[in-house]
């Protein structure tokens, strides 16, 4: 598999999946009212990144199906990866898995 092989989609999807892991503008908030306490988490690099890492790797399985197939499976490999670390960043971003709170 050489880079060259890949597809537009499949590059982009790649780079966006990396940006999502990488950046992070994150904000949380405690606050404690008649003693219970509460926490909110959010990242708006990772929902914004991941969020464009998924879109554009379903792009890339979908315009994958066309193309010749020695260069079908490094496409929908790289696509997919992409598209899973994208929603797993959106998940992460909205605070629903791994959350610090």
């Amino acid at each position: 598999m050489k880079f060259s092989d890949l597809s537009g989609a499949a590059k982009a999807a790649a780079i966006l999946a990396i940006l999502s892991l990488v950046i992070s503008i994150n904000f949380t908030s405690t606050s404690t009212i008649n003693g219970v306490s509460t926490c909110s988490f959010t990242d708006y690099g990772r929902i914004g990144f991941g969020g464009l890492a998924l879109l554009v790797g379903l792009g890339g399985l979908a315009s994958a199906r066309a193309m010749r197939s020695s260069v079908r499976k490094a496409n929908l490999t790289v696509s997919g990866i992409a598209a899973v670390v994208g929603a797993l960043a959106v998940l992460y971003g909205l605070g629903l898995i791994l959350s610090p709170c």
